[in-house]
């Protein structure tokens, strides 16, 4: 078994089984913590990259483009703010998103005029 691949199709469940199997000292089949901090390390570890990863493309996208993936469309609807509500404190689409499209608002109707 490789160990670039121990986790493809026909060994996943045999490799999870290993795993739990080594954690679970005691037998038990309960992780304890220090059963568990053996592995909590590289998993931390792990999510720790990928944010660092998601940051560094994150900073270099536009933010219409991040939104527009976000809602997996290039034409945004009302719908889609369902997907975006939950993303931003309520605080902020009170204390500073609203107040920024009124503004926007306001100086379309006197540009209109």
């Amino acid at each position: 078994m490789s160990l670039f691949n121990c986790f493809g199709n026909k060994k996943k469940v045999q490799v999870q089984n290993e795993i739990f199997d080594l954690m679970d000292q005691d037998g038990d089949n309960k992780i304890t913590l220090a059963e568990l901090q053996i592995v909590a390390k590289y998993v931390h570890a792990a999510d720790v990259q990928r944010a660092k990863s998601y940051w560094e493309t994150l900073k270099l996208t536009q933010p219409v483009d991040h939104v527009t993936k976000i809602v997996g469309t290039k034409k945004v609807y009302k719908r889609h703010l369902k997907e975006l509500y939950p993303r931003v404190q309520p605080d902020v689409w009170c204390n500073n998103i609203l107040p920024d499209l009124k503004r926007a608002e306001i100086n379309r109707l006197k540009s209109s005029f």
